[in-house]
């Protein structure tokens, strides 16, 4: 993905760019919501309301 997203990057293909950054931005956001129900899951003292 790195080297697609700079090959999009330097040839100014906009879609490749915004497509790598959009796909970027929702792993990032998944793995964040991931993180947080494994530390609702293994932390005791996190408890959900």
């Amino acid at each position: 993905m790195g080297s697609w997203s700079i090959d999009a990057i330097s040839l100014q293909d906009v879609n490749a760019a915004t497509a790598t950054l959009a796909y970027g931005s929702v792993i990032f956001a998944l793995g964040a919501i991931l993180a947080d129900f494994a530390t609702t899951l293994v932390d005791p003292r996190v408890r959900v309301q």
